[in-house]
């Protein structure tokens, strides 16, 4: 086994030949569970008034396995960085109900077995805490790296992936907080994960190559400009992923929410192995599929706009509006759009 030691100079060198394909990783709250509960005689008691709001701070991933072996006397390299969006559980009830939780994720297929996820406890604000890394600071607590292991429907730790015959070590980020009383675990006898009967449609955001189309004042025709998004409509299956906490009767009191509380964690999320190539290839431009959309570029360099026609898309950097036809090719980057929600259990 080879432990794993970053080296930046061949990420950067290596990912640079990868960098035309990525995936964005599009989390948002897809439901708050609100229900009533009924007494023995029918009579209608309060309803379940909790939520779940996700910040999705960030979350591109390059078309690449989380650890490569490169050829060569070269260390173990990582190709991508951790996506992070911050999942807020909130009690906003009235009548002093209190309640515990579990989060729901729902993945699209193509996703759910190629990602790898980890969760943080937040600190509360009025926590007092001794100081610490930065690294370290907003993490009151770290649970092990998991995946979906869809043939059984469960969760299971991931602390190597295979390369080549090889078996690279994953080192955690957050180890030192492993087998302490620091350590979020997870519930991996009651965690599940369970197809979704059916498709849904979801927002996607694809992102197409831009090459220049002709030779005009210097440009080089057939030389690659900048990327430029669209959004799209696409159906999906869907896995439910089911995450329950292991608690025990000394910490529980420490995850149930009372009246006007919430409690904050980080879901980190990164591509474990690589997607089907073949889903980039599938999707394709059309000028008249997004002739009625304001095409947008991820670069600061560049401007894009429609010429008169609405036939062809001009690029201009955006200094000046001299602006350029383009050809639109490959599909480069996809977003896959993820959900997330919560199962609230009324406590007595």
């Amino acid at each position: 086994m080879k432990s794993v030691k970053r080296s930046a100079k061949v990420f950067f060198g290596f990912s640079c030949l990868l960098l035309a394909i990525s995936i964005t990783f599009f989390v948002y709250s897809y439901a708050a569970y609100v229900s009533e509960r009924k007494t023995a005689a029918d009579s209608s008691v309060a309803k379940i008034e909790c939520s779940i709001d996700v910040d999705r701070r960030k979350g591109s991933f390059i078309n690449a396995p989380f650890l490569q072996q490169v050829q060569g006397d070269t260390r173990v390299i990582r190709m991508n960085d951790w996506s992070e969006s911050t999942l807020t559980v909130r009690n906003n009830g009235r009548y002093g109900l209190k309640y515990s939780y579990s989060f729901v994720f729902y993945l699209p297929t193509p996703f759910v077995d190629r990602v790898m996820f980890q969760m943080l406890e937040h600190y509360d604000p009025t926590d007092v805490r001794e100081d610490e890394p930065v690294r370290l600071q907003d993490a009151k607590k770290a649970s092990a790296m998991y995946c979906v292991d869809i043939a059984t429907g469960a969760l299971a730790k991931v602390t190597s992936i295979a390369d080549g015959g090889k078996e690279l070590i994953i080192e955690n980020d957050y180890a030192e907080l492993l087998d302490t009383e620091r350590e979020l675990k997870i519930d991996t006898a009651t965690s599940t994960a369970v197809l979704q009967a059916g498709t849904q449609a979801a927002a996607v955001e694809k992102t197409f190559g831009a090459q220049y189309l002709e030779s005009k004042d210097g440009v080089i025709a057939g030389k690659f400009a900048c990327p430029v998004t669209v959004t799209d409509t696409e159906s999906f299956a869907y896995y439910r992923v089911t995450v329950n906490l292991l608690l025990d009767a000394d910490s529980k009191n420490e995850y149930i929410l009372e009246e006007g509380k919430s409690k904050s964690f980080e879901l980190r999320t990164v591509l474990l192995h690589a997607l089907d190539p073949q889903i980039f290839a599938g999707y394709k431009w059309s000028n008249e599929k997004y002739a009625d959309q304001t095409p947008q570029t991820p670069t600061d360099d560049f401007k894009v706009r429609w010429n008169a026609e609405k036939t062809a898309l001009e690029i201009a950097e955006k200094a000046d509006d001299n602006y350029h036809a383009v050809e639109i090719g490959t599909c480069l980057g996809v977003s896959m759009p993820c959900r997330v929600s919560a199962v609230f259990t009324q406590e007595q």
